[in-house]
């Protein structure tokens, strides 16, 4: 009898992790959808429209941390980003789909996926840069959001507008010279 109880236990651990990390087919598409319109914006340079792919919840903590409402602050930020980019020469982007990672918040709550992402910019002055990092994606209210997770900044914004995440373990961005 304990055989088949073990078993049945392990059966039921090996089946369980699979199926709370799958995305259902609606999800997966609404996140594909999201990813793909994302890399149009980031590839057509509208640093405007890339800001809608932020968390409301994240860029209410960031206004709060900076006393400025969020309209002024999404524009200094997209003022920023235009002037970094000024400099800045992307030669190629990609966020891979094909190798993403998938699974749920350890309290269980929220799935997510951490998609393997790539730049390769030539920066004025310092030459090609190939930055790497993985991108979070994951739903709030029914829409997707991507999140940069790469810095430890980051992730702790991320983990006091989204609790659930605090014990998640993230890889740090790199960012190497390319010759």
């Amino acid at each position: 009898m304990t055989f088949f109880k073990a078993l049945i236990v392990a059966v039921a651990l090996s089946v369980a992790p699979a199926a709370a990390q799958d995305l259902s087919d609606a999800d997966r598409a609404a996140m594909t959808a999201r990813v793909d319109a994302f890399n149009a914006a980031f590839v057509a340079g509208d640093m405007a429209a890339i800001f809608d792919f932020m968390p409301p919840p994240i860029l209410t903590r960031l206004a709060a941390q900076t006393g400025m409402e969020e309209e002024a602050l999404l524009a200094a930020m997209k003022d920023q980003i235009d002037a970094a980019m000024a400099i800045v020469t992307i030669d190629s982007y990609a966020m891979n789909l094909d190798a993403a990672t998938y699974s749920i918040t350890p309290d269980g709550t929220r799935p997510y996926a951490l998609i393997p992402t790539e730049t390769v910019m030539t920066v004025e002055g310092a030459g090609k840069m190939r930055a790497t990092s993985e991108t979070l994606a994951f739903a709030d209210a029914g829409k997707w959001y991507l999140v940069r997770i790469d810095e430890a900044a980051q992730v702790t914004l991320l983990t006091e507008a989204y609790p659930e995440f605090a014990d998640v373990t993230f890889t740090p961005g790199t960012l190497t010279a390319v010759e």
